[in-house]
C-alpha cells in the first residue's frame, strides 16, 4: 500500500473531496474573507467561522498560519471559542510586509482557532452529560476547508509552509497529512511553535479523555505504537514516509497563549 493510500485509509482525506463547502466571500483590504454556513463549519460552541486568504506575488509558494488558543475537553473549558483575527500577525508575524520577512511575498491563508481540539478533532461532544451536543470539535474539517481554498485560489502551489503557535502548532501534526493529500507533489515545510501536544506520561485517563472527546483514535496509524502515548510521534511516522517533508519544532516554557 502506498503512502497516499495509507493516509486516505486513515481518514485524512475525508473532507477533501466529497464534502461541499459554500462560503460567502467578501474583500477586506488586501484579504479575501470566506465565511461558512454553520452547518458546514463552526466554532466549538457553534459560532460562525471564517478563513482569510491573501494572494502573494510568488504564486507557487503558500503559507498556512494556524492560530493558537488552548485545548478544550470535559473538565477544561478554557479554549478560544470564537473565530478572531490577531493583528500582530500582519504587523510583525508571518503576514508582515517587512523586508526581513522571508515569506512576505507568499500566498497566505489565515486559519483562526476556535475548534477547541488543536485542529485535530473530528467529533461532537456532550460536556454536561444531558444527552445534547454542546461542543463541536471540527478541527479536521476546518483544515480541509483551508486546503480546499488553496486548491481553488492558489492551484500553482508547489511549496507549502504549515506554521502555527500553541494549539496551532499542535495542529500542524494532523494538518500535514491532509496537505500532502491535497498537494501530492509539493514540498511541505512545518514550523511548530510551542505546540508539542504532550500529555503528562502515565496520565492515561486524561490522554484517553482527550482522544475520545476529539475523536482522533481513528487516524492514528496502527504501526505507530508511540502515537498512542504521545501524538507528536506522528511527526516521525510522517517523516519516515515522506521525502518531501521537513519539520521544525520550537518550544518554550511559556508561550504567548
Amino acid at each position: 500500500k502506498d503512502y497516499l493510500t495509507t493516509l486516505r485509509d486513515l481518514g485524512f482525506g475525508n473532507y477533501l473531496v466529497e464534502t461541499q463547502f459554500h462560503p460567502q466571500h467578501k474583500k477586506s483590504g488586501s484579504w479575501d474573507v470566506y465565511t461558512y454556513p454553520i452547518d458546514e463549519l463552526r466554532c466549538v460552541l457553534g459560532g460562525e467561522y471564517f478563513i482569510q486568504t491573501r494572494q502573494g506575488s510568488e504564486a507557487a509558494h503558500t503559507v498556512i498560519w494556524m492560530d493558537g488558543g488552548g485545548p478544550c475537553f470535559p473538565g477544561r473549558d478554557h479554549c478560544v471559542k470564537e473565530a478572531q483575527i490577531h493583528p500582530w500577525n500582519e504587523s510583525y508575524g508571518f503576514a508582515s510586509p517587512e523586508t526581513n520577512n522571508p515569506i512576505k511575498d507568499w500566498n497566505f491563508v489565515y486559519v483562526p482557532y476556535c475548534n477547541g481540539s488543536s485542529y485535530m478533532g473530528d467529533a461532537n461532544a456532550d460536556y454536561d452529560g444531558d444527552g445534547e451536543v454542546d461542543h463541536w470539535h471540527w478541527g479536521q474539517k476546518t483544515v480541509a476547508a483551508a486546503l480546499r481554498l488553496i486548491q481553488e485560489q492558489f492551484p500553482d502551489t508547489k511549496k507549502i509552509l504549515i506554521a502555527g503557535c500553541s494549539a496551532g502548532g499542535a495542529g500542524t501534526i494532523s494538518t500535514t497529512p491532509i496537505a500532502r493529500l491535497a498537494f501530492p507533489d509539493a514540498k511541505i515545510y512545518v514550523l511548530n511553535i510551542s505546540g508539542t501536544g504532550l500529555v503528562k506520561p502515565g496520565d492515561d485517563e486524561l490522554r484517553d479523555l482527550i482522544k475520545s472527546t476529539w475523536g482522533i483514535d481513528s487516524y492514528l496509524p496502527s504501526d505507530c505504537e508511540m502515537c498512542e502515548e504521545q501524538i507528536i510521534y506522528m511527526y516521525a511516522w510522517l517523516l519516515e514516509r515522506d521525502p518531501k517533508l521537513k519539520i521544525g519544532l520550537y518550544s518554550s516554557y511559556h508561550d504567548y497563549t
